[in-house]
């Protein structure tokens, strides 16, 4: 589809989930969401007609004027980088990230990026001891929405549940990110409470 003049521009800020497995660091994803095709990988977009601008940060597209605004959805909250372990890690070693990080859980995902579950210090502690246990061991299940839920049905899920965080993936189960209720909190300062 050819830009046209009633284009407006549109910045899509870049994702990237980054896969910390038995061997480190994995290659991680980009992927950015775009209204017009939903989660994308970065390289698809780069040869598309629309594409204006690029940098580490985020794409610069022209899309329709009509196109529904991704603002209100849970594909805009999700921050810049997401770190996820891979379900083969050890309990000690995922135990010693998490709390380098100060982080009280993270996802799990399988060799494909499909979101597995969720794993918490709490479960890693009472495993950390035992040299073969993995973070599969430790799996509780995952709350996960899709990136075109609005900010308002994830703010009544996450009430609804008493949830800190949950998971966000793509149409096929591919694990795009993470919004946490300080990512609400901040999206609602942006979008609300922005000086006039």
């Amino acid at each position: 589809m050819q830009p046209t003049e009633s284009d407006v521009p549109v910045r899509l800020p870049i994702r990237r989930v980054v896969i910390v497995g038995p061997d480190g660091l994995q290659p991680f994803r980009s992927t950015v969401h775009c209204p017009l095709k939903r989660s994308q990988a970065v390289s698809d977009c780069l040869s598309c007609q629309r594409l204006r601008d690029a940098d580490e940060h985020a794409l610069r597209c022209q899309l329709p004027a009509g196109v529904v605004s991704t603002r209100s959805l849970v594909g805009a909250l999700i921050p810049e980088e997401t770190v996820v372990l891979d379900a083969e890690l050890s309990a000690k070693e995922a135990l010693a990230l998490l709390n380098s990080s100060h982080a009280p859980s993270a996802p799990v995902v399988d060799d494909n990026d499909t979101l597995l579950g969720v794993v918490f210090t709490s479960e890693l502690i009472g495993l950390a001891h035992s040299p073969h246990a993995e973070v599969e061991d430790a799996l509780a299940p995952a709350v996960a929405v899709g990136e075109q839920v609005t900010v308002h049905q994830l703010v009544q899920l996450m009430e609804s549940r008493n949830l800190e965080r949950v998971q966000v993936v793509d149409e096929v189960g591919h694990l795009v990110g993470v919004v946490s209720a300080l990512d609400v909190v901040r999206w609602y300062s942006r979008t609300f409470c922005a000086p006039a």
